[in-house]
């Protein structure tokens, strides 16, 4: 009779539990219940960080989407927003607190957080949804009794502000909150800090008086930098063109402009390129349009065209 195999190490078992598929998380449930010692290693504070740096991203939960209805009333009435998780069949459902109900806007989401924009009656609030834990974070609306809501179009994100933070394990710890609203030919800037509880003083510009903060995509540009989409030439939602971007300096607490590098009309997005840069991304006729520009303030080179390639061959790359 031969002998019996030997043991492994609890180093190989470590190994064997780090190439657990992450996009079915079940299994690493499954794997703390066959014996203690699988458990010991599966709980150890290390072995979460290991397995996100193993497996390079991560997991995408599911997808959030904003619904509006139409309302004879208000539209915002009937508004909600919904989650649609893309987990295996056999994973733990997400924890979705009071997310389904009407009134839920979805702001921005970032470093495993949400950023919710609830209405109840005439007044708002916003909160920080984990959509793991199920955790919230609710904090009172900056400009006093909603003016920053009833009286602008408005844009924010949430960001993670631990120092020297990879952001693979950073949903419990602070965070801030970037506010920012255009009315009345100007946008403001605030600051939210989860440490403090408090908003800061507005940052305050002068801009046109059509031009209005889109609620488009935003992006974190280096360590300092927020951008945000501005429209303008008509109406919210009945715009005629992009015209450039409203910038925000996290560490100087101020904002600035960036002009558009040319006149697009919807199609336009924001993106964070390597080296610290600006991307920026239109459509014009059946051609996409890619810019890059450095951001930082003794690094301003302005609008570079990275490429510009017909969108049939986009399509056709990506199929």
């Amino acid at each position: 009779m031969p002998p019996p195999p030997p043991e492994l190490t609890e180093g190989a078992i470590f190994e064997v539990l780090l190439r657990l598929p992450p996009d079915d998380p079940a299994s690493l449930v499954h794997a703390s219940l066959v014996c203690k010692p699988w458990r010991g290693i599966l709980s150890d504070p290390g072995f979460p960080r290991r397995y996100r740096e193993f497996h390079r991203s991560l997991p995408i939960l599911g997808f959030l989407r904003n619904n509006i209805y139409p309302s004879a009333s208000s539209w915002l009435k009937e508004r909600t927003c919904s989650l649609a998780p893309i987990a295996m069949a056999n994973s733990p459902p997400l924890l979705i607190p009071e997310l389904h109900c009407p009134g839920g806007w979805a702001l921005d989401s970032r470093h495993g957080r949400v950023l919710m924009d609830r209405e109840s009656g005439d007044s708002h609030v916003l909160a920080v949804w984990d959509p793991v834990t199920g955790g919230r974070h609710v904090l009172e609306t900056p400009g006093g009794k909603d003016d920053a809501f009833h009286h602008s179009v408005h844009s924010a994100m949430v960001l993670c502000s631990a120092a020297n933070c990879d952001h693979c394990d950073c949903s419990r710890g602070p965070f801030l909150v970037v506010f920012v609203t255009s009315y009345s030919s100007k946008a403001h800037a605030w600051v939210y800090s989860s440490e403090t509880g408090a908003w800061s003083v507005p940052a305050v510009l002068g801009i046109h008086g059509r031009a209005f903060v889109e609620r488009k995509r935003r992006v974190i540009v280096g360590d300092e930098i927020c951008c945000f989409l501005l429209g303008g030439g008509g109406a919210p939602g009945n715009r005629a063109r992009f015209t450039g971007v409203l910038k925000y300096d996290l560490g100087r607490h101020c904002l600035s402009v960036i002009e558009a590098p040319e006149v697009y009309e919807d199609s336009v997005v924001l993106m964070s390129m390597d080296a610290s840069s600006l991307g920026f991304a239109g459509v014009r006729g059946s051609t996409l349009y890619l810019w890059s520009r450095k951001v930082k303030p003794m690094e301003d080179i302005g609008w570079v065209q990275y490429c510009h390639t017909p969108i049939s061959e986009v399509l056709e790359y990506t199929v």
